[in-house]
């Protein structure tokens, strides 16, 4: 995956179509659904617009994740007191900071940000989660002209993003969605006071990984597995 502003990839008008008609009531609902307060989560969907991210066999990057975004949103009426804000629900191009300060003015109190991967050879092919870091540095050429700058988030911030990122690790593996091991860089999208992570689908180089990118039942696994996650952190700041 490319950082900052040139990430990308998803397949366009079938994928969205094919999310939003995905039932969700045939699976069992969530454990912790029930001990949930009012919460929201902001599903930022990576690129749009004239940002398409990796774009590889027609497959574009903005369109899987604002699929997955939108999947996100729909499965969180499978948890009570839970409601999701999209930093974008169409296909535009939105800065990386006012994606956060869309989180920030949603009263956001998580934010999940959604990519794929495009890596040659042996690379990755789960789920990658990302916390903030600087394990991963963004190179200055590639850093938007059209960009506000961000402050570092606190140590705090950060520590509580870290805390998110390993409760999404556990429930992602609880539900048998391969995931790797949680890796830190330094994106803008991270810089938020919330909780933040961005979540990677998946390699679309790889012929397997790419299909279950873009596949509605493994997007809708990976979107309650994520929302158990969420839960669980929100509930442990209590």
């Amino acid at each position: 995956m490319r950082p900052g502003a040139v990430w990308a990839a998803s397949r366009v008008a079938i994928l969205a179509v094919a999310c939003a008609a995905a039932p969700l009531g045939a699976e069992e609902p969530p454990r912790s659904a029930g001990a949930l307060r009012a919460r929201v989560v902001a599903a930022d969907a990576g690129h749009g617009g004239k940002d398409l991210g990796v774009v590889i066999s027609g497959v574009r990057e903005k369109d899987i994740s604002l699929a997955l975004a939108r999947m996100l949103r729909e499965a969180a009426a499978e948890f009570p007191g839970f409601s999701v804000a999209l930093t974008r629900d169409a296909d535009e191009y939105l800065p990386l900071s006012s994606r956060v300060l869309k989180a920030t003015s949603a009263g956001a109190q998580a934010l999940l940000s959604f990519h794929v991967d495009e890596r040659r050879g042996r690379g990755r092919t789960g789920v990658t989660l990302y916390a903030f870091g600087y394990n991963r540095l963004i190179p200055k050429a590639l850093v938007r002209k059209d960009e506000t700058p961000l402050p570092d988030p606190s140590r705090e911030s950060i520590a509580r993003s870290r805390q998110l990122a390993a409760r999404l690790h556990a429930a992602l593996r609880e539900a048998g969605i391969p995931v790797g091991e949680i890796e830190y860089g330094g994106f803008r999208v991270l810089k938020g006071a919330m909780p933040s992570v961005l979540v990677e689908l998946g390699n679309l180089r790889d012929p397997e990984s790419a299909a279950r990118a873009m596949d509605p039942k493994f997007q809708r696994r990976l979107c309650r597995a994520l929302l158990q996650g969420v839960s669980a952190h929100l509930s442990s700041e209590k």
